[in-house]
C-alpha cells in the first residue's frame, strides 16, 4: 500500500523524534504553567445581558406624581436612541426603575453611553432626581458584582451602619486589582424637590445569619458587592477582599462592627479544580487498567502519557485564546477525559498487531497509519462537528454553553495531532516485536503479566467473528439479527415516553439552598423585615447544627431572596430532604409565601413560574381583564399538575411596557410538575383568551401574554439546542458523503446515534433523570463518540473490499481487528466518567447519558452492525444484477 500523506506526515516525527521530544516538554511546561499561573480562575465568566437598567430616585412620595414628572420623561428620553428594543419601567412613590432591552449583538458600553447622553440632554427630567445606569452581568451573583460581604452592628442603627459600609467600600476601592465596590442601599438618600431639605427614606432590607461555633445568631445587615479589573481571578479576588476587609474591619473606627463573607465563587470554583485533578488521576488509572487488561501493559504506559499531554495542551490553548479557567472550561476538560481516550487506544492498538505479526520499527507505524489514518481522522472531524452548532445556542445560556464546544473541539484537535505524532514515537519504542518464539521460565512469565486479558479479548473478537460469518451465511440468520436489534432499540426508544421533561431539574444535594419570599399585598417594611425574622428562626429550627449562614441578597416590603448555606455534604442528610421539610416550616408563616429549592445547575426556578402580563391604557379595564385570568387559572385542568395559587400583581405598583400600563396574574403550580405542564397552561391561556374574548374585555389584539420568565429563555435554549442536534447531524451526513464516496454508507455509520439513544432513556428512567438542557448536551456529545465507532469498523471493511475479499470475510474480519479499541475506548471513556455521575448532582444526567448511550451502541454495533452492512451490500448486488437484465 503507497504511503498516505497522513503516513508521511506521521513518519516525519518518529525519525524526528528529538523534535518530537522537544514538542511534548514544551506542551507539558507550557500547559502546566497556563494551569497554575497564567490562566485567571473564575467561577462562571463575564456574560453582558443586551440590558441596560436606569433607575431614578425622585424623594416626592407619590406615585402618579413620580410616574408623570420622572418615569414617562425617562421613557421618552431612552425610546428613540438607536438599538433600543423595548422599555419596561415600574414606579412607586419614591423610585422608578427602566429596563432597557437592546437589540441583540449591540455594543453594550456604547448603548449605556448613549442613554445616558440621551438623559443628560432631557430637560423634561426633574434636576433633583438622582439618575443611575447599569449593565447586567449575567456570570455575577448579583448581576454586577462577584463577590459579595454584609456589614452589620446590632448596637447601631441602619443608617450609621450604612454610612459606615460607605467608608469601608470606600477604603476597599482603593486597593490594586479592585474596579469597583458598591453599596447595596437600605436608605435612600434623596433631595424633596418642594422643600429642598434632604431626605432619608428606608427603602429595604438586607439581613445575614452566621454561625459561631455552636451558637447562631441573624442580625440586620448592609451588602457590599466587589468587582475585579479584568486580570483578576475569582480565587485571587476572594483571597485580597477577605484580607483587606479583616484589615480594615480591625482599625479602631470599625470597633463593634463584623462582616460575613457571604457571596463568593472562590469555594465552588477550588472544589471544581480539585474534582478536576481527581478525575484526571482516576482517569488515568482507569485508563491504565483497562488498557492493561485489553491490549497490554506498554500500551497503557503510552496511553497515560498522551492524557495529561493533551490536556496541558488544552490549558495552553485556553490561554492564548484568552479564555480563563472556570466552571465550564473545567467542565469540558472534564467531559474531554472520556472522548480523547479513542485516538490513543485506536493507535496503540493498530500499531500493537502489526508487531504481533511481526513487523518491527517505523514499517510497523506506517502500517498501521495506513490502515487507521484516515479513519482515526475521520472520527474526530465528525466529533468536531457535532460539537461545533452547540457554539450556535441561543440565550444567554448559549453564551455560557459556547465555552463547552470551543474547549472540547479544541482538546479533540490536539488529540489527533498527538495521536498522530508522539504516540507513534513512544509506540516505536515500547511496544514489542513478537517473535513467536518461547523465551521460557520468568521472561515468558513477564510476558503473560505485561499482556494482561490480551489472550482472552482475543479468543472473545474471534468468538464475535465466528458468529458473524454464521449469522451472514444465511439470508434469515440475518434478517433475524436485524429485527432483534431494532426491536432492542424500539424497546430502549418507548422509554422516552416515560421521562419527565425539566429544563433545569432539581438536584437531590448542594451545598445552598435558596429560599424566595413573597408578602401578601398590603405587608408594610416593618411587617416584611418582622416577617424576615420569622423565616431566620424558622430555618434554624429546622435545619439546626448543618445551618452554617443565612444571606439575603435584597428584601422590601413586597419580596425577599436569600440562601442558607449548608455545612459539607456527607456529614449531614441531603439538601433536598432540608428543603422538603423547610417548605411545611415556612408554610406555616402567615402572610408569608415562600418558595424553597435546591441550588442547581441552572438559573433559579421563580416563585411564580406563570405570568400572565395583561397591558392597555384603562386600568378599570385591566383590572377586569386580570379578575377573569385569575378566575382561569383557579378553575384551569390540566394533565399531570394543578395550579396551587394565583394572585394579581401590580395593581398597587404602576409598571409599564412600552409606554402602556401592565397588570400581571402570576400562578404557582404544583410540586413536582415538569416544563411539559407549564407549556400546557400557557397553551389553554392562549386558546381561552383569544381575539374574540379580548374585545369583549375591550382590549386590543395581543394584549394578554403568557410568560415563563426565565423557563422560557431555558425553552429557548432547549430548543435551539435540538436544532443543534439536527445540524450536527446533517453536517455530519455531509461530511461522511464525502469521506466514503457514497449516499448510503453514512447511514450505516449513522447506525450508532440510535443504537445510544436506546440505552439513554432506561437509563435515564432508571436514575431517575428527567430529559433537560443537559441530558441534550450529552446526547449531541453522545452522537460525536458512537460513530467512531463505526467509522472505524466500516473503513476497515472496505479496505478488505479493496484487497479482494468479500462481503462476509470483509465485515467479519474488520469486527474482530476492531473489537478491541471500540471495547476498549467504550469502557475507558465509560469509567473516566462514572465518578461525575455519582458524585457531582450537577453533571450527573449528562454524564449518565454518555455512560448508558455507550453502553448500548457499543454492544449493539459489534453484534448487529454487520448484519445492516451485510443486507445493505447484499441490496447493491442484487440491483446491478437486476440492471444487467
Amino acid at each position: 500500500m503507497k504511503d498516505s500523506i497522513i503516513t508521511n506526515f506521521t513518519g516525519w516525527f518518529v525519525r524526528r523524534w528529538r523534535v518530537s521530544l522537544l514538542m511534548l516538554l514544551g506542551i507539558l511546561v507550557f500547559g502546566y504553567a497556563s494551569y497554575s499561573t497564567l490562566l485567571k480562575r473564575e467561577g462562571f465568566p463575564p456574560i453582558a445581558i443586551p440590558i441596560v437598567v436606569v433607575n431614578g430616585l425622585y424623594q416626592v412620595n407619590d406615585s402618579d406624581l413620580l410616574v408623570n414628572d420622572l418615569t414617562i420623561p425617562l421613557e421618552a428620553a431612552v425610546k428613540d436612541v438607536e438599538q433600543v428594543k423595548s422599555i419596561t419601567s415600574t414606579s412607586n412613590p419614591n423610585f422608578a426603575s427602566l429596563v432597557v432591552e437592546l437589540e441583540e449583538g449591540v455594543d453594550i458600553e456604547k448603548a449605556q453611553d448613549d442613554l445616558s447622553a440621551a438623559i443628560d440632554r432631557s430637560s423634561d427630567i426633574p434636576v433633583d432626581a438622582k439618575i443611575d445606569l447599569l449593565t447586567i452581568n449575567a456570570g455575577a451573583i448579583d448581576g454586577e458584582s462577584d463577590f459579595i460581604f454584609s456589614l452589620y452592628n446590632d448596637d447601631e442603627d441602619l443608617i450609621t451602619v450604612q454610612a459606615k459600609a460607605k467608608e469601608l467600600a470606600n477604603k476597599l476601592a482603593s486597593t490594586d486589582g479592585i474596579k469597583k465596590v458598591n453599596v447595596s442601599e437600605v436608605i435612600s438618600e434623596g433631595i424633596n424637590p418642594f422643600t429642598g431639605e434632604a431626605v432619608q427614606t428606608e427603602a429595604g432590607f438586607n439581613r445575614v445569619g452566621v454561625r459561631n461555633g455552636d451558637s447562631f445568631s441573624s442580625h440586620q445587615s448592609v451588602a457590599i458587592g466587589v468587582a475585579p479589573r479584568n486580570s483578576v481571578g475569582t480565587i485571587e479576588l476572594s483571597e485580597l477582599v477577605r484580607d483587606e476587609v479583616t484589615k480594615i474591619i480591625s482599625q479602631d473606627e470599625f470597633e463593634g462592627f463584623d462582616v460575613a463573607f457571604t457571596g463568593d465563587f472562590a469555594p465552588s470554583i477550588a472544589g471544581q479544580i480539585s474534582d478536576l485533578e481527581s478525575n484526571l488521576l482516576m482517569g488515568l488509572g482507569a485508563v491504565l487498567l483497562v488498557v492493561y487488561l485489553l491490549v497490554s501493559f506498554r500500551s497503557a504506559l503510552i496511553t497515560i502519557l498522551f492524557i495529561p499531554l493533551v490536556v496541558a495542551g488544552t490549558f495552553a490553548s485556553l490561554y492564548l485564546i484568552g479564555y480563563t479557567l472556570n466552571t465550564l472550561t473545567l467542565f469540558a476538560v472534564i467531559l474531554v477525559l472520556g472522548l480523547i481516550v479513542d485516538d490513543a487506544i485506536v493507535v496503540v492498538e493498530a500499531v500493537e498487531q502489526q508487531r504481533r505479526k511481526g513487523i518491527a520499527g517505523l514499517e510497523a507505524i506506517k502500517n498501521a497509519i495506513n490502515e487507521i489514518g484516515v479513519a482515526d481522522i475521520a472520527g474526530t472531524a465528525t466529533t468536531v462537528l457535532v460539537f461545533a452548532p452547540m457554539a450556535f445556542i441561543s440565550g444567554i445560556l448559549g453564551q455560557f454553553i459556547i465555552l463547552i464546544p470551543t474547549t472540547v473541539i479544541i482538546a479533540l484537535i490536539l488529540s489527533l495531532l498527538i495521536a498522530l505524532t508522539i504516540v507513534p514515537v513512544f509506540s516505536n519504542w515500547l511496544l514489542p516485536v513478537d517473535k513467536k518464539e518461547s523465551l521460557g521460565g520468568l521472561r515468558e512469565f513477564v510476558k503473560d503479566l505485561e499482556r494482561g486479558f490480551s489472550p482472552l479479548i482475543e479468543w472473545k473478537a474471534r468468538l464475535l467473528e465466528r458468529f458473524t460469518r454464521w449469522y451472514l451465511g444465511k439470508v434469515w440468520r440475518t434478517i433475524l439479527v436485524l429485527v432483534a436489534s431494532l426491536a432492542i432499540v424500539g424497546y430502549g426508544f418507548s422509554f422516552a415516553s416515560k421521562l419527565e421533561f425539566t429544563v433545569f431539574p432539581e438536584t437531590e444535594d448542594a451545598d445552598e439552598i435558596f429560599i424566595q419570599l413573597s408578602f401578601d399585598d398590603g405587608t408594610s417594611l416593618s411587617q416584611a423585615k418582622d416577617f424576615a425574622q420569622a423565616v431566620d428562626s424558622k430555618m434554624l429550627s429546622v435545619i439546626g447544627s448543618d445551618l452554617e449562614q443565612i444571606a439575603y441578597f435584597g428584601g422590601d416590603k413586597t419580596q425577599a431572596v436569600l440562601q442558607a448555606k449548608l455545612i459539607e455534604s456527607g456529614e449531614r442528610e441531603t439538601a433536598k430532604n432540608i428543603s422538603e421539610r423547610l417548605k411545611t416550616a415556612l408554610g406555616s408563616i402567615a402572610g408569608v409565601d415562600a418558595t424553597v429549592s435546591v441550588a442547581g445547575p441552572g438559573p433559579q426556578a421563580s416563585a411564580f413560574p406563570i405570568s400572565v402580563e395583561i397591558t392597555g391604557d384603562d386600568v378599570s379595564k385591566l383590572e377586569t381583564a386580570a379578575n377573569q385570568v385569575e378566575d382561569f387559572l383557579s378553575e384551569v385542568k390540566l394533565s399531570d399538575a394543578e395550579i396551587t395559587e394565583t394572585k394579581i400583581a401590580n395593581l398597587q405598583v404602576n409598571r409599564r411596557v412600552d409606554g402602556k400600563r401592565v397588570v400581571d396574574v402570576k400562578a404557582k403550580i404544583s410540586e413536582g410538575a415538569d416544563t411539559n405542564s407549564l407549556i400546557e397552561v400557557t397553551d389553554k391561556i392562549s386558546q381561552e383568551f383569544d381575539d374574540n374574548r379580548l374585545s369583549e374585555l375591550g382590549l386590543d389584539s395581543g394584549s394578554i401574554k403568557s410568560d415563563l420568565g426565565q423557563e422560557s429563555e431555558n425553552l429557548e435554549s432547549f430548543e435551539s439546542a435540538g436544532v443543534a442536534l439536527a445540524a450536527a447531524m446533517l453536517l455530519l451526513y455531509g461530511l461522511l458523503v464525502v469521506e466514503f464516496d457514497s449516499f448510503l454508507s453514512p447511514f450505516l455509520i449513522l447506525l450508532a446515534v440510535p443504537f445510544g439513544f436506546s440505552g439513554v432513556f432506561p437509563g435515564l428512567f432508571a436514575t431517575s433523570n428527567p430529559l433537560s438542557f443537559f441530558v441534550m448536551i450529552g446526547a449531541i456529545a453522545l452522537a460525536g463518540i458512537t460513530v467512531n465507532n463505526t467509522i472505524m469498523i466500516l473503513e476497515l471493511t472496505n479496505q478488505h473490499r479493496r484487497a479482494g475479499l468479500g462481503i462476509v470475510d470483509s465485515v467479519a474480519e474488520a469486527i474482530r481487528t476492531r473489537f478491541r479499541p471500540v471495547v476498549a475506548t467504550s469502557i475507558t471513556t465509560i469509567i473516566a466518567l462514572l465518578p461525575l455521575a455519582l458524585a457531582d448532582p450537577f453533571w450527573e444526567s449528562l454524564s449518565y447519558t454518555l455512560i448508558f448511550g455507550l453502553i448500548a451502541s457499543t454492544t449493539l454495533i459489534i453484534v448487529s452492525f454487520p448484519a445492516y452492512y451485510g443486507i445493505l451490500e447484499g441490496l447493491k448486488v442484487l440491483g446491478k444484477r437486476l440492471l444487467r437484465r
